[in-house]
């Protein structure tokens, strides 16, 4: 059966043929009848439709703002990449797409490095790079942990005597050898919470806390002994000259005690170098300083 429709003096006529019959069939409508049943088999298919339109809406509504979420989860940890604990915000994204994994990756890759390299210029900045061990600049970072919860801290400061002698007749290489040797001597001789600075050319420094100024004394002794004994490279033998100060953080600043350190350190070079000097700290000294301080 053939069917075809057209209009015929504004009216919709279709005809169908029939070959086993040998009929023709012929329809007419009005136009406003054909529109009207067109019209409602546009409605009916809009209401079944419509429930699937909508929660298919739904759904890639859904998706779209969970997938903005992840982007912008990943964009708020690349814009905060020197925060400590950003490595784990960014690792606890989920990524169940290509896309945003790739993207994980990508930003993960770099703020690992990133704090690789902070890291490494924070080392370098606050490490002695002859030594390994802290320089002025470490020292002042880390100076009031060690302060924090101790009554008692006691200060040793070191001085190689005659160091110039040693980079004059040997050269600054075996200068170099004798002060590296020297860091790791203290090092090695210092326990964890102790904090071990070279502060200058041949000059190191020993926070101790905890140490109180008899067993500071003792602790200075058994290492102008020690170092005095050892072998170095080429010059042999070295002495060291120590100043031992000790103070309660809560009442004297330690700018006081450093100082006093440093003048127990002269006063032992004075006396004739390889001894230990021991010198408390002066009660106008602390007054002065603590008052400086407030202000």
């Amino acid at each position: 059966m053939i069917t075809q429709t057209f209009y015929l003096f504004n009216k919709a006529a279709g005809f169908a043929k029939v070959k086993r019959a040998d009929w023709i069939i012929l329809t007419l409508q009005t136009e406003q009848i054909v529109t009207q049943a067109l019209n409602n088999v546009m409605i009916d298919v809009t209401k079944k439709s419509a429930p699937v339109l909508l929660i298919t809406l739904f759904m890639i509504t859904l998706l779209t703002i969970y997938i903005a979420k992840l982007l912008r989860m990943l964009g708020l940890a690349a814009s905060r990449m020197d925060d400590p604990d950003v490595i784990s915000k960014i690792r606890a994204v989920s990524s169940w797409y290509f896309e945003v994994e790739h993207l994980k990756r990508v930003i993960l890759w770099g703020t690992i490095l990133l704090h690789k390299r902070i890291g490494k210029l924070s080392s370098q900045a606050h490490t002695d790079p002859l030594t390994g061990l802290l320089n002025r600049r470490g020292l002042h970072e880390n100076i009031e942990m060690s302060l924090l919860n101790n009554s008692v801290v006691s200060v040793i400061v070191i001085d190689i005597n005659h160091f110039k002698n040693v980079n004059d007749t040997y050269g600054h290489d075996v200068g170099d050898e004798v002060i590296k040797m020297l860091g790791r001597h203290l090092k090695t001789n210092s326990r964890k919470t102790d904090l071990v600075c070279r502060t200058g050319g041949e000059e190191f420094l020993m926070l101790l806390p905890g140490i109180d100024i008899h067993l500071a004394v003792v602790i200075a002794e058994r290492l102008r002994k020690n170092v005095a004994e050892m072998s170095f490279p080429i010059c042999q033998h070295i002495t060291i000259s120590i100043g031992v100060t000790s103070f309660l953080p809560k009442e004297v600043p330690i700018d006081a005690a450093l100082k006093t350190a440093d003048n127990a350190l002269y006063r032992a070079k004075k006396a004739g170098r390889n001894k230990v000097i021991v010198q408390d700290i002066p009660e106008d000294l602390a007054l002065m300083l603590h008052k400086q301080h407030k202000d």
